[in-house]
């Protein structure tokens, strides 16, 4: 047997063998080992620590000669010692400056143990319980360093005892027991809403002050974002040795759990979750109820605890309670007389629980008795028929609201990432959107749930057809989930940052739409306006991720329509934002991989924006480098995360840009060479993932006019021509029967620079005839209103060539509309 499995089945052992009075226990252990000596040795070794009391969560900095006793500790006079823990020693101490007083604990990293590892995990404990305001965990009040460098904690000073004597001392009543412990629960399901989880949840790491409950020592705890498989016997070895100063440290006795409470994962290597704390509170709670089989008294288990305490305390994670939430609903079913989620939903017991729970219901005499108990047979049968499709009802709306989230969320962003996917991904784009119709339209439905349908419908725009990012090309059905999102939003109960936020996306997706797709950039200023004027109503103290995700693409749609507007100084302020809000955005305690991309896209994004700017004014060599920059940094992130659109959409954009800015210099030549091959090669990719996206395909036939504005520098006048009488097939195709604004603008560009590639092959009846059709579609969107900016100050000379044209000139005399 490997020495992980032995310790696994020690603990296990363990664990049983203090449920075993003292006089059998050792018949027992010899029974449960048979011919192992090795594991009954190491089950007889744990018996002794525990006996001796020796068995603490990091125990072997226990062996650490004790420092002598402080006089100061930063503000704060020390009056005694109150213990010693597995990371130093604790401290009674009073505040006698600043004209107040007040008595704290001080908590110290002992002498001689300041390895990296345990100041790091010292530092870790101050930081998670500055997080941590709660009225059932013990409240920091300051930290710092000592002279000699070591780390403390103030605290606030607990005098009470733990909740093991508590239970002996006070003899607790059932209900005070189960109230007592739900005090516990509540403050670990708050740690885990922070996610935080506690690892060490015991009765000595529980004090009682004045009949409340506090959670103390985070030593050992860590954010979940941190938790790995490393609790295991050699990660925990390895540890403890480091801060003990030996080498081979006995693994379990140094583990930083207390056997007992620990979960088994613990020790198998497993990923540590919130479930390990579930485990322990299961512990817990068979701690305040021992079962002594007495059947009833002040502390009797009774089968709904026990029914509890296994589902808490079940081996396999899965099998536990999902969260402390979870745990606690039993409690208060518990405490109100409602059925136990954890007992068997049989006919039996919830009518026997109804019956409880209505007990004045039954009369005094027999006959008023039997009638009284057909009655509420009856109406428990009712009751029981009626809580039973309520239940089936909200499992399968939570199933469904689940689903709905999992296929919009998840697996259509994996899906996107794979090319030849385009079908699957439309029909489940196209059910997600009828489940979360559906949810919506449910009755009454609950704020949250309107919250989330809005979050969903949003998404689902941007993968339909919101501009600026890949997407299905579908603008119209877009547009409408964007409106029903905002309709779903306007619940004032949903709650201030979250619906600011979710406004905020689904306005600013709203304004690429009619800025690009119906080239009104005045409704879009006016819906961004709004998106923004939202964020900022939102207090500070409220702004969380979804808020500064919110506040991110709205700053995205700002440079969009101020680069639209060709608003340089608009631009320029923007891109310096948008760096500015990368390192002013609150850092979580863990930072993700998918944060730190996040941060890289965006400082991409600002080097983009400002090239741009460099391109617009002239500054060539400025916008060169900025969009080498952004080219830089974009196709790193492609090779960590491979395929993804949004990235690839961007990549092609920069480096079309910087080849637009490069090929205006000969000397810049071989910059705009590289450049066009990034962006040709890039787009080809994405047009592969988003085959029916019209923007991409139209970005495509701007990407393939470069090259065939390349080939004519070259000479090559044939294959240019033939090569940008592609480009233009290409818009044609995107551009539908519904002859969309924007592809009109492109189109006039597309015939306007076929023309100017006529005129240096020399083809003046070529040139003249595409001239005609740029005039054309001009006139068309003159008619709608529609003209783009850049497209009108390209277009004016096509009066003046259309008459030299009809004159009879030579293709010489006539002006290109694009250069």
């Amino acid at each position: 047997m490997t020495d992980i499995a032995v310790e696994r089945d020690a603990l296990r052992l363990f664990e049983q063998a203090l449920e075993i009075p003292d006089h059998q226990r050792a018949g027992w252990i010899a029974e449960q080992c048979g011919a192992d000596p090795a594991l009954r040795a190491r089950v007889e070794t744990l018996l002794r620590a525990e006996a001796s009391g020796s068995l603490r969560t990091g125990g072997a900095v226990d062996e650490i000669e004790e420092a002598p006793l402080p006089a100061r500790i930063g503000a704060y006079r020390i009056i005694e010692r109150i213990g010693r823990g597995g990371m130093g020693s604790v401290y009674r101490a009073e505040r006698d400056q600043d004209d107040f007083r007040h008595k704290v604990a001080v908590k110290v990293i002992k002498p001689g143990l300041l390895s990296d590892r345990l100041v790091e995990r010292f530092r870790a404990e101050r930081q998670i319980l500055a997080e941590l305001s709660h009225p059932h965990i013990a409240q920091l009040f300051d930290g710092g360093e000592t002279e000699d460098g070591s780390p403390y904690i103030v605290m606030e000073f607990l005098a009470g005892t733990t909740l093991r004597d508590w239970a002996i001392d006070q003899a607790p009543s059932r209900g005070e027991r189960l109230a007592m412990f739900r005090q516990i629960a509540s403050a670990v399901a708050f740690a885990h809403g922070h996610l935080i989880v506690h690892r060490d949840i015991n009765p000595s790491n529980i004090l009682v002050v004045d009949g409340r409950a506090k959670l103390i020592d985070f030593g050992i705890a860590r954010p979940v974002e941190l938790m790995r498989p490393d609790d295991g016997v050699m990660g925990a070895r390895a540890l403890v040795g480091e801060m003990a100063g030996v080498q081979d440290a006995p693994a379990l006795q140094n583990l930083t759990l207390t056997p007992g409470y620990a979960a088994p994962e613990r020790l198998t290597g497993a990923d540590i979750s919130t479930s390990v704390d579930i485990y322990s509170l299961g512990k817990l709670l068979a701690a305040l109820f021992p079962d002594t089989g007495a059947g009833k008294g002040r502390g009797a288990r009774g089968d709904e605890i026990s029914a509890i305490i296994a589902r808490a305390s079940a081996e396999d994670p899965a099998d536990r309670y999902p969260t402390a939430d979870a745990l606690i609903g039993d409690i208060d079913a518990l405490l109100d007389g409602r059925p136990v989620s954890a007992m068997p939903q049989t006919k039996l017991y919830l009518v026997r629980r109804f019956v409880a729970r209505n007990r004045l219901l039954v009369a005094a005499s027999s006959t008023a008795l039997a009638l009284i108990l057909v009655a509420t047979g009856v109406t428990a049968w009712s009751w029981y028929r009626a809580e039973e499709a309520a239940r089936q009802e909200a499992r399968r709306f939570g199933e469904l609201r689940s689903l709905a989230g999992f296929m919009i969320f998840d697996l259509e962003e994996q899906l996107a990432r794979t090319v030849g996917n385009i079908s699957a991904r439309r029909a489940l784009v196209e059910r997600a959107q009828a489940y979360l119709l559906a949810l919506a339209a449910t009755e009454n439905a609950a704020p949250d749930v309107k919250a989330d349908a809005a979050d969903g419908l949003i998404r689902l725009a941007r993968v339909q057809g919101v501009p600026g990012s890949p997407n299905f090309g579908d603008n119209e059905t877009a547009r409408t989930n964007l409106l029903q999102a905002i309709r779903l939003l306007d619940d004032p109960a949903i709650g201030g940052g979250r619906q600011a936020a979710a406004r905020a996306e689904a306005l600013s997706s709203l304004a690429m739409i009619l800025a690009h797709s119906d080239s009104d950039t005045a409704a879009a200023g006016e819906r961004l306006q709004l998106a923004l004027a939202g964020l900022a109503d939102v207090p500070a103290g409220e702004r969380g991720e979804a808020w500064f995700s919110a506040q991110r693409r709205t700053r995205h749609v700002e440079l969009e329509l101020a680069l639209l507007a060709e608003d340089v100084e608009q631009l320029t302020r923007l891109a310096d934002a948008l760096d500015r809000d990368v390192t002013t955005r609150p850092v979580p305690a863990t930072i993700k991989a998918a944060d730190r991309m996040t941060a890289e896209f965006d400082h991409a994004l600002a080097d983009y924006y400002r090239g741009l700017v460099g391109y617009i004014t002239d500054d060539l060599t400025g916008a060169v480098a900025r969009e080498n920059a952004s080219v830089q940094r974009l196709q790193q992130l492609d090779r960590q995360l491979p395929n993804d659109p949004q990235l690839l959409f961007q990549l092609a954009w920069s480096a079309y840009t910087g080849h637009g800015a490069a090929s205006s210099s000969p000397a810049m030549a071989r910059d705009a060479d590289n450049f066009l091959d990034i962006a040709r090669s890039t787009i080809d990719r994405l047009v592969l993932l988003e085959p029916q996206d019209r923007s991409i395909r139209s970005f495509s036939a701007n990407v393939r006019s470069a090259q065939a504005h390349a080939l004519t520098d070259q000479g090559k006048f044939a294959e240019a021509i033939a090569l940008q009488r592609t480009v233009i097939a290409q818009l044609e195709t995107a551009l539908g029967s519904d002859r969309k604004a924007p592809a009109l603008n492109r189109l006039v560009i597309a015939h306007g620079m076929l023309a100017g590639f006529a005129l240096r092959a020399d083809d003046v009846k070529l040139a003249c005839t595409h001239f005609a059709n740029a005039q054309q579609l001009f006139e068309e969107l003159v008619r709608r209103d529609k003209v783009l900016g850049f497209v009108e100050q390209r277009v004016r000379n096509v009066q003046a060539n259309l008459e030299l044209c009809r004159k009879g000139a030579p293709a010489s005399a006539l002006t290109p509309l694009v250069e």
